[in-house]
């Protein structure tokens, strides 16, 4: 199994949100949190940096598509892991998109909300963000540091977990 673990501890650093699908509209600079993979197997381990806010709380409002309250934030997971799949497709790139397991034919998730969120998924940033999880760097790093990494860690297990946890 692989666990990924997306931590409630700022880094330091710092990353770019768009306000608006496309890299479109108001862009701002904001918290990068600390995340890790560990191959389990293995005992393989890389760190990274992600984007936790979504567009909608740092622009003040519900960007055009959002759909979700409660800020549009992916909520942690509490005490249950989310399932990880990995996703590709050409307009995307590789993608870990999780869900509750209760929620599998939907790819749904509610954690520690109060509404199911649908494809939650850890993908390059800069982006505008809906709730996702955004791996922060430059696009042409995305391969070095996320993709890379996580697709060696594959050619030992498929299984994924993504841990969510609260903000510090």
């Amino acid at each position: 199994m692989i666990r990924i673990t997306i931590t409630g501890q700022r880094t330091g650093g710092k990353g770019l949100l768009y306000e608006q699908l496309e890299q479109k509209g108001r862009t701002a600079l904001v918290p990068t949190y600390a995340a890790s993979a560990l191959c389990l197997p293995t005992g393989a381990c890389f760190n990274f940096a992600v984007i936790r806010d979504s567009s909608a709380t740092i622009f003040h409002g519900k960007p055009k598509g959002n759909r979700y309250d409660e800020h549009g934030e992916c909520p942690p997971c509490g005490g249950t892991p989310y399932v990880g799949v990995v996703r590709m497709s050409v307009s995307k790139g590789f993608r870990v998109e999780f869900f509750e397991p209760e929620y599998h034919k939907t790819k749904g998730l509610v954690g520690q909300g109060r509404i199911i969120r649908e494809n939650m998924q850890i993908h390059v940033g800069a982006a505008c963000s809906h709730g996702c999880i955004l791996v922060a760097g430059r696009r042409r790093l995305y391969p070095k540091v996320f993709v890379n990494p996580l697709k060696a860690m594959l050619k030992h297990t498929s299984l994924i977990e993504v841990i969510v946890e609260p903000r510090d």
